[in-house]
């Protein structure tokens, strides 16, 4: 181990962790804006049903939004009128409490698995400075109370398994039950089926029949799936039967199921081969240790800890290879795997027995830490020695960066390369590389932090829907009516205009239209219509989102 596993040195470690924390996600809310579609229609159906609807269903446009159960949008209404703050810093901290939260429960995980804290609060490190969490984490996305509550359900069931006395076995059955619930109320029936996979593998692997109870984990999940049924039943009277196919069928049995043809209609078929390629490196940098965690954990199969070790790689490959076999992909479907995946790969750089293939790792890390650290120097002053209009629009937001964001970027690159340079030299005259990675987390968030402030501040002037609504908010005039060409689902439009409906217009209806009137349009419908129907409008507005260019059009 980087040093003995005492309370005192547990503390540390965790003081530099939850700092590292801190430096993630925290400064991501005040810096970036909504760039996904999906970020702009989960808040503002929580919005909706915060402001005007019915507290079981979600609805967008003041139309009913039957893509996904309300768990999520409870969370977001919950907290924004606990703290007072819009709606979508509301979901960002969600997001973010989630991280907190999944993080806190690998420590306990940690403590039960390993007997070791260190491990613990090492693994929620790795966890918070996993590329894949640092992105979704601070943003208003589903996922992350996935994992929290499937982690939660993993972890309540090994407790019950583990019990000592009925009391305890009680509250931890109780304990599996909400998470269970919670899950399935935010994502539907997938959340059931991640700690069906999770928890026995990790149980039987550990402890064989000790580690898992065959009551448990059905009863939490016919009680999950119950009280799922029960909200969906209740919502259904008012939304209609429609509503109860849409979730209980196509958004869950339907995706699983359904093959070719079908499921490349949903937009979300994709080859089985598809999580190798687009989750494997959003989990760097932290996964090169896994080829010396597997060695290991066979090596020492014989003990717990190497049995505990081999089980979250098993959860979390079980995850990744039943994902792998559904037809219907997305990134953030596999997002569970993460927690128990950080958990191994601390265990393994702290047990360091096979030294050369996390020693080799380790130092590959740092070099490349380093070197990025120069790369990121020499780029910091290049905005100011550039000409926006001379390059791709695609680049503009570098080019249009000022010298707060671009001292920002350096300050970045500087403490990648020092602090690289110097944890390199430490394991190159033989420390341990636990140590240096346990000082490279607290950097590597450092860094994170620096970066917010620099390039994503930079691009979310260009990206975010937040350019384009502060023209809406500045710009609209209220008494005048507001439309949409078009059937734009984003929910951007009644965000920013702070309504529940706006009127949605084809081409025809809007060349009928008299009198005063806003038009917001995706750029290249506008550009369609006849010039007849755009004659007396003059552009109020422009901003780009989720990849596309909206304006806003006024007709005094």
């Amino acid at each position: 181990m980087a040093a003995p596993d005492t309370p005192q040195s547990s503390r540390t470690v965790a003081a530099v962790m939850l700092l590292a924390f801190f430096l993630v996600f925290v400064p991501a809310w005040y810096v970036r804006g909504p760039w996904h579609i999906d970020e702009l229609r989960y808040v503002e159906a929580a919005r909706q049903m915060g402001e005007y609807g019915d507290p079981l269903v979600g609805r967008l446009n003041g139309e009913v939004y039957s893509e996904k159960p309300p768990g999520f949008s409870w969370s977001v209404v919950a907290l924004q009128r606990v703290t007072g703050v819009s709606y979508f810093r509301a979901g960002q901290m969600v997001a973010t409490l989630a991280a907190l939260l999944t993080g806190l429960l690998l420590v306990v995980l940690g403590r039960l698995l390993f007997r070791s804290a260190l491990a613990g609060w090492l693994g929620a490190g790795f966890f918070w400075t996993t590329i894949f969490i640092v992105d979704r984490g601070s943003r208003p996305f589903i996922d992350s109370l996935l994992y929290f509550w499937t982690t939660a359900a993993v972890v309540s069931l090994l407790q019950v398994a583990l019990a000592t006395c009925r009391k305890k076995r009680m509250v931890w059955l109780v304990a599996s039950c909400v998470a269970m619930t919670g899950g399935c109320l935010t994502k539907g029936p997938v959340a059931l089926l991640i700690p069906a996979l999770g928890a026995p593998a990790l149980g039987l692997i550990w402890r064989w029949r000790k580690g898992i109870s065959l009551l448990a984990l059905p009863l939490a999940a016919l009680v999950g799936g119950l009280v799922t049924l029960l909200w969906l039943w209740l919502a259904s009277q008012t939304a209609g039967e429609a509503y109860f196919d849409r979730l209980a069928f196509q958004q869950t049995a339907g995706r699983v199921a359904e093959t070719g043809q079908s499921a490349a209609l949903t937009g979300h078929h994709e080859p089985m081969w598809f999580y190798l390629g687009a989750v494997l490196p959003v989990l760097l940098p932290w996964l090169l240790f896994l080829p010396g965690t597997l060695l290991q954990a066979r090596q020492v199969r014989p003990q717990p800890d190497g049995r505990a070790a081999l089980g979250l790689l098993a959860w979390a490959g079980l995850i990744l290879v039943a994902f792998s076999a559904i037809s219907g992909k997305r990134a953030g479907y596999v997002l569970p795997m993460v927690p128990p995946l950080c958990l191994a790969l601390a265990w393994g750089v702290l047990r360091g027995q096979s030294r050369a293939l996390l020693a080799r790792p380790a130092v590959l890390l740092l070099a490349l830490f380093a070197l990025a650290g120069v790369l990121v120097l020499l780029a910091a002053p290049l905005p100011a020695l550039l000409d926006a209009s001379s390059l791709p629009d695609s680049l503009t937001w570098f080019a249009s960066m000022h010298w707060q964001q671009m001292l920002a970027v350096a300050l970045a690159g500087l403490v990648a390369l020092v602090g690289g340079v110097y944890l390199l030299v430490l394991v190159k005259r033989g420390a341990d590389p636990a140590t240096a990675m346990l000082l490279l987390v607290p950097l590597f968030a450092g860094v994170v932090a620096l970066g917010n402030a620099g390039v994503v501040g930079a691009l979310n002037t260009v990206y975010s829907s937040d350019t384009f609504g502060s023209q809406l908010q500045d710009f609209w005039i209220r008494s005048e009516p507001l439309v949409v060409l078009g059937a734009q689902k984003d929910g951007m439009e009644n965000y920013y205009a702070q309504r529940q409906r706006t009127e949605n217009l084809d081409a025809d209806q809007l060349a009928a239209r008299g009198g005063p009137l806003w038009v917001v349009s995706l750029g290249k419908d506008w550009q369609r219509l006849p010039q007849s129907t755009r004659q007396g409008f003059q552009q109020a507005g422009t901003g780009r989102f989720n990849n596309a260019d909206y304006v806003l059009m006024h007709r005094p």
